[in-house]
């Protein structure tokens, strides 16, 4: 068996999607009156336009049908949203979720329109039968974000109705709402019925100081849940009144004791000790304590982490002896950010030991303290130590911190060492200190040396080309992923032919993606036929390569085929790297694409990118400062770390299954492991 364990600088964002629980009631559906129908004045265009959709409707194939529908909503008129609105409406008069996203898009264009907006308040109460997919998801998402935009009073009306049930309805919601604010704060206050979680996030989130009475009054007047929530929202709001009343619940929990928490106290307890320690009021640290000992000593954890502090060493330290598997890692996170000699000695503890010894590394790399330098410097000089003493400390310097003055020396003895561990590990720390050094290493023929110097070449222009050079006459299978970090850099990537490219995708290797990725770089006419079919691959990952490296072709049709591929993408990492890829083009059309995805993309993290590159922003950057120290045990193998703005890179372990990483861009990360000798995957097909 092989244990994969990652403790990663920098924070993460997750949006947990909430899944379809009921439908929008009757009572919430407008009704506007509308005056007596006359027959509408169509232009010839308007005419033409929705006689041609009308029969492409009729036609088998989907891109068509598809095809009428833009149609419909782009030169119809006004006969076209009527088209459009009845065949949303009826039952069965879609066939499938990719013409209801398309006609849910479309009408998003007509929002001034009220029967356009009916229909979209029909599709987000879960009308008819949809819901059967993620592209129907997709659609009620883009139905409530085109509402929230459209800025109309009836409709605003009605969202502030579905924002206050549990529903997937109010999710959507609360979405849109806060990606567009309304003008007029009161059309979502001043509405009557329960404030459910949504509602009273959707108040904190907007930032608007007009919240503050509402969700007073849920503070005073709801339930055990509604008022931490509310409090909660008001602390983040500014309005430091809700302090008192924290350490209101904190003393009650405290006076409980142990073991006779009720749900209602735990509630409370955490919601006390965000406010205490986001406000870094007087008892946080008992806060975060009395969570350490209880059942939701996780959370304990990460308020640990955002409020480090030595005198949480002992809660955590005993926290750490009643935990087992991978949670472990966190714990010793938050030992190493408190810092002091305890921490630091605990931490030298765990290094020492086989299970924690990844976890402690990191925790003494990321530190900047004298006890754990001096604790660094200790190990250093015991050879069972030296090898993962002198990892942290290289990793410890490349990111600010103080390391031993003895470091270099002792990197140069592992380096003459025997052993191909000591190797290794000398091969990371001096490969860290110099471009010069990372280059000379990457040319020797020692494997593990090479492996090792790769893993930091991440964001050094010169190092990338270094490897590329290696890799392009390289033929040993585990080397050549190691080296495949270097097609991450186009100018690098130019020096490797594309036979040696096809070789890594097609082999199933760890580094397929990245070649993948360098592939739809290039303008090769023989390419394009293999790049459209990864494209549509069943693989994810496969998709997001090809997606990033065609914003960088000179493909003439490759700012076509993103489009193509974004329109019906499920996968919200594979829509941002689409974005990011057509971000990167500069033919005018890009701006059709980014557009749909700042308004109408159901993903907040995709939503955002395209507002930036809207804005002409620059893309996402990346390599960065954020270093990570992975761990493969049980056997030989390459690992595999995803990033969201980069196609999966290979990471070589070193020989005993370490394998710190430099240079990522901050966010979180995926790992996989490909066992070395495993069975060859073809590209073709995934």
């Amino acid at each position: 068996m092989r244990r994969l364990s990652a403790t990663l600088l920098g924070f993460s964002l997750c949006l947990t999607a909430v899944p379809c629980a009921a439908q929008l009631g009757k009572s919430y559906s407008p009704r506007p009156v509308e005056p007596p129908r006359r027959k509408p004045n169509l232009s010839f265009g308007d005419r033409v336009g929705a006689s041609v959709a009308t029969r492409q409707l009729e036609s088998k194939d989907l891109e068509e049908r598809v095809a009428a529908l833009v149609r419909m909503g782009r030169t119809g008129g006004n006969r076209g949203v009527d088209q459009l609105v009845q065949l949303l409406d009826r039952e069965g008069g879609l066939r499938t979720p990719e013409e209801r996203l398309t006609a849910v898009r479309e009408l998003a264009r007509h929002t001034d329109v009220a029967k356009a907006r009916l229909s979209l308040l029909r599709v987000l109460g879960g009308l008819g039968d949809a819901g059967k997919s993620q592209l129907d998801e997709s659609a009620r998402q883009a139905a409530a974000l085109a509402l929230a935009k459209s800025g109309k009073r009836d409709s605003l009306s009605t969202l502030s109705k579905i924002l206050r049930q549990d529903s997937f309805g109010a999710a959507a919601t609360q979405q849109a709402l806060v990606a567009y604010p309304p003008r007029d704060l009161s059309v979502i206050t001043d509405g009557r019925g329960a404030a459910s979680q949504y509602f009273i996030r959707a108040l904190g989130e907007l930032g608007d100081q007009r919240a503050f009475f509402p969700l007073r009054e849920i503070v005073r007047r709801g339930s055990v849940e509604q008022r931490t929530i509310a409090a909660e929202q008001l602390t983040k709001l500014g309005a430091l009144e809700t302090v008192p009343l924290a350490q209101q619940w904190l003393k009650k929990s405290l006076a409980l004791g142990k073991g006779r928490h009720t749900i209602d106290s735990n509630v409370k307890l955490l919601s006390a000790a965000r406010i205490l320690t986001w406000t870094r009021s007087k008892g946080y640290l008992a806060a975060i304590e009395l969570l350490l000992e209880g059942d939701d000593w996780t959370s304990g954890v990460e308020l640990a982490l955002l409020a480090a502090h030595p005198k949480l060493v002992p809660a955590l330290e005993q926290r750490l002896k009643q935990t087992d598997g991978d949670a472990r890692g966190e714990i010793i996170a938050a030992i190493g950010a408190a810092g002091g000699e305890r921490a630091a000695r605990l931490l030298a503890e765990r290094l020492a030991a086989a299970e924690d010894a990844a976890a402690a590394a990191l925790a003494f790399a990321r530190g900047n303290d004298d006890e754990s330098e001096a604790q660094l410097s200790a190990l250093l000089g015991k050879r069972a130590t030296r090898g993962l003493a002198a990892r942290a400390c290289a990793l410890r310097k490349s990111l600010g911190g103080g390391a031993p003055s003895e470091l270099h020396g002792v990197l140069l003895q592992l380096l003459a060492s025997k052993q191909p561990n000591d190797r290794a590990a000398a091969a990371f720390g001096l490969a860290l200190e110099s471009d010069a050094q990372a280059i000379e290493l990457i040319g020797r023929k020692d494997s593990v040396v090479v492996a090792a110097a790769a893993r930091t070449a991440l964001g050094r222009p010169s190092v990338l080309a270094a490897a590329a050079a290696r890799l392009a006459t390289e033929q040993r299978r585990t080397l050549r992923s190691a080296l495949a970090v270097a097609l991450l850099d186009p100018d690098a990537a130019r020096r490797v032919p594309t036979g040696v490219l096809l070789e890594l995708v097609q082999s199933g290797s760890a580094a397929m993606f990245v070649a993948a990725y360098a592939l739809a770089s290039r303008d090769d006419p023989e390419l394009r036929p293999e790049l459209e079919r990864w494209l549509k691959s069943g693989n994810p990952e496969l998709r997001s390569s090809v997606a990033l490296g065609l914003g960088r072709a000179a493909h003439p049709r490759a700012l076509g085929l993103l489009e193509t591929a974004y329109r019906f993408e499920t996968n919200a990492d594979v829509r941002l790297s689409l974005v990011l890829g057509v971000g990167s083009r500069s033919e005018p059309p890009r701006s059709r694409v980014l557009q749909l995805a700042a308004d109408l993309d159901a993903d907040q993290a995709v939503r955002g990118a395209a507002r930036r590159l809207l804005r002409k922003g620059k893309l996402p950057r990346t390599s960065g400062r954020a270093v990570a120290w992975l761990e493969l045990v049980g056997g030989g193998g390459v690992l595999r770390v995803g990033t969201a703005l980069l196609p999966p890179l290979p990471a070589a372990p070193d020989p005993d299954g370490h394998c710190p990483v430099a240079h990522l861009p901050e966010g979180s990360i995926q790992l996989a492991a490909v066992p070395a000798g495993a069975a060859a995957t073809p590209a073709l097909g995934i």
